[in-house]
Order: structure tokens, then sequence, then C-alpha cells
């Protein structure tokens, strides 16, 4: 399956309704269809199987900046291939909190670099890095409960002055 068909595809399950809908939740893009969540999980999960380089598929769909094309990226690439160079770029594209938030849960909390990049993005100071910094933070705390750092302190500790830190090990 190649991009310009899926995006014809997306175009044709597309509603404007649901963009409307979307932009009520603060889920502003410019480039978007309104397909919902679950019919994008659906149609990753279907792509998983058909697709023969799945990751090289996840980087052209990234490439297009429509929102369920990323979304779709997000659901069907490799973490374990994820470099932090793609991490950072990806970061640096994010334009509104569910892209954030889905590439956090989805993909980028299951990558090995995934504690260095939630450290490195909370310090940050553009908005949806920042965001993917303690959105990377909240889903390693919750669901990484092998990880040295996690349990009850997890990521944060209380330093003798009372200021809430981040740990890094």
């Amino acid at each position: 399956m190649n991009v310009p068909d899926i995006l014809a595809e997306f175009e044709a399950l597309g509603s404007p309704a649901n963009v409307a809908g979307m932009e009520r939740f603060a889920i502003v893009t410019s480039k978007v269809f309104g397909i919902s969540a679950p019919v994008l999980k659906g149609y990753a999960k279907d792509l998983k199987k058909k697709a023969g380089d799945r990751r090289a598929l996840a980087l052209e769909l990234w490439q297009t900046g429509v929102y369920e094309a990323r979304a779709v990226a997000l659901l069907i690439d490799d973490p374990k291939q994820v470099t932090r160079e793609q991490m950072d770029t990806w970061a640096k594209d994010f334009d509104n909190w569910a892209t954030v938030d889905g590439a956090c849960g989805y993909l980028f909390c299951r990558t090995p670099y995934a504690y260095e990049m939630a450290v490195e993005w909370a310090g940050r100071d553009e908005e949806f890095v920042k965001r993917a910094g303690f959105s990377l933070i909240a889903y390693l705390a919750v669901h990484d409960k092998r990880h040295p750092t996690n349990g009850s302190r997890g990521f944060f500790r209380l330093s003798k002055n009372t200021q809430t830190t981040i740990e890094t090990s």
C-alpha cells in the first residue's frame, strides 16, 4: 500500500463534523480529514499486517503532515528502530496535544531512549516539545513497572528545599 492510496482512503473516510468535534477538544491542525480514533486504530492494525516495510511507510506517512497519517505512522512504526534523531524531528513537528500524547503513549515510551528524551524535552521551551517530555514521563511512570526509577517515587523526588526535580537515573 502506498501513501497516495492511503491518503485517498483517509479523504473518503473523513468527516467535516468530526473535524469540528476535534476542534471543540482543542485538536487543531492544518491538515486533517476528521477520522475517529477507533477507525484509525483499526486501519493501523490492518496496515501492519499488509505493509511490507512498515517502518519506511511510517516515516513516509509522517512526512505528509496529515493528522491521520501521523496517527497511523506512530501506531505502525517499530519502536526498536526509532532513533533519537527521529524522536527529536517528530517532536519538532508536533502541532497539537493529541499527536503529542499519541506519539508518547504508543511509540516513544517503547523506545530505548524514552527516559533520556523525557528528561531532555521536559526542560525545553517549545510548547508541544515540553508537553511531550511530561507526557512521556507520565506514560513511563504508569506503564514501565520494571524500570528502577519507577514505583512510588517514579521520576520525581522532593529535594531538601522542597522543589520538585526530575531524576535522570
